[in-house]
């Protein structure tokens, strides 16, 4: 249960991140229509950083393991 509710938890700040970077940046804003090349720019920006985020979770974990 712990593992599936870190997941969502990692979406949901991976989502933010991307929507966060995507208007700051100006490279789009949220109440236009996304084009092909912004949609795919979002979803891949959103995979790489839903990637680096477990990856550090998942490092952040074993550290703790090995501690104890």
């Amino acid at each position: 249960m712990k593992k599936i509710i870190l997941g969502i938890l990692v979406c949901i700040i991976s989502l933010g991140i991307t929507f966060a970077t995507f208007e700051t940046f100006s490279w789009y804003h949220f109440g236009d229509i996304p084009t092909e090349v912004v949609l795919f720019r979002l979803v891949v920006f959103f995979i790489i950083t839903n990637i680096i985020l477990t990856g550090f979770i998942l490092l952040i974990q074993n550290k703790a393991k090995k501690k104890k």
